[in-house]
Order: C-alpha cells, then sequence, then structure tokens
C-alpha cells in the first residue's frame, strides 16, 4: 500500500508524486476537508433504483430456480 497527497479541485485529483505503473490500480479517496456532494436530482436516483430493483429480482428469480 502507498499513501500520497495531492489535491482535488475542478472534479480532479492532483497527486504530488508521480506514480507509474503498467496495469491499473485501484484507489481509495479520502477528503481530509470537508466537502459538498451534489445531490442528483429525483428524477436520476429513481432511475438508479429502477436498476437496482431489476438486478435485485432477476437475481431472486435465479436464486428460486437454482434451489429448485
Amino acid at each position: 500500500m502507498l499513501t500520497l497527497k495531492g489535491i482535488y479541485q475542478n472534479g480532479q485529483i492532483q497527486l504530488e508524486q508521480l506514480v507509474t505503473s503498467e496495469k491499473p490500480i485501484t484507489v481509495i479517496v479520502t477528503f481530509l476537508e470537508e466537502a459538498t456532494l451534489s445531490s442528483p436530482s429525483w428524477s436520476k436516483t429513481n432511475e438508479v433504483m429502477s436498476h437496482f430493483q431489476a438486478s435485485l429480482e432477476k437475481n431472486y428469480r435465479l436464486g428460486e430456480l437454482l434451489a429448485k
């Protein structure tokens, strides 16, 4: 594990040091100062929840079929 400092501004993160890797690396970003999250619109939230519900229903039906 490697810890680096950086700055988040205008939707981008600028790290204080360059990191090189031949493959993608999973990262965790922690905001040390208070940040305001923009809340999605009601229609976008509803759309996301509809996809989530459809996924749950599909997995539930698959689980029922596999249990038989």
